[in-house]
């Protein structure tokens, strides 16, 4: 009797604790299932806003492009307007120089020409040459270089996307090895159950089982000796 009183203690302690285990294990698991919620959305989030701004910075590239296109259009307009507006005016000089190898006319006519040409000539010599090589070079001096305008490089997409997946991965390695914790401790449950229906009888027969007691044992044991142990061990029992 003592030995069975121990045994069935011992079986509500056992039972106790495991129940105390499944719900600290039950406990933990929701607070990752919640972990893993918030970090999916967390990520998510992420995603959208890495998404928005390469959209963004597509539009601005875009935006940028266009104007600078104009602006050298512009540029090489006026340089081509400037072009012929020196042109025009070196061939009116050239014509004008031709002409003061002429006999003079009136005095008041050669003055009036020779103002003109000292205007023209002082015009076309403070006026720049510019030519097709010039106005390629002024082009080149607005390009800027669009390349230097990546706001989110490829390399750092790549490693926002790979600590992402690494936080996924090491969440549902987690989420698993609990589950297995709590299905153990589950099964574990169920075998304290069983055991505590099982009646006084049925626990002393898998005790002794247990400690290697069996029906065939005890009758080797009854058959062996003397009267005063046959006597013994029946007391014992």
């Amino acid at each position: 009797m003592p030995t069975s009183h121990l045994l069935s203690a011992k079986t509500q302690e056992e039972k106790m604790l495991m129940e105390h285990k499944v719900r600290e294990a039950e406990l933990l698991v929701s607070t990752m299932v919640e972990e893993g919620e918030r970090r999916a959305t967390e990520s998510e989030r992420l995603q959208q806003e890495l998404i928005r701004a390469r959209f963004s910075e597509k539009q601005a590239k875009e935006k940028l492009n266009t104007l600078v296109k104009t602006f050298n259009s512009s540029i090489c307009h006026s340089a081509a307007n400037s072009s012929i507006v020196n042109s025009s005016i070196l061939g009116t000089s050239l014509l004008n120089n031709s002409t003061m190898h002429l006999p003079p006319p009136a005095y008041s006519h050669s003055l009036a020409i020779g103002s003109t040409n000292d205007l023209v000539v002082g015009s076309a010599v403070d006026l720049p040459d510019l030519t097709l090589e010039s106005t390629e070079a002024l082009n080149s001096t607005y390009a800027p270089d669009l390349t230097s305008l990546d706001l989110l490089n490829d390399t750092d997409v790549e490693q926002l996307s790979l600590e992402i997946e690494k936080e996924r991965v090491e969440y549902l390695e987690r989420s698993r090895h609990l589950q297995q914790q709590l299905r153990h401790l589950k099964s574990e449950i169920e075998v304290l159950k069983v055991e505590e229906n099982q009646t006084l009888l049925d626990a002393v027969y898998h005790e002794q089982l247990r400690t290697g007691e069996t029906k065939y044992s005890t009758l080797r044991r009854t058959r062996s000796g003397n009267t005063r142990t046959r006597v013994a061990f029946f007391e014992e029992l």
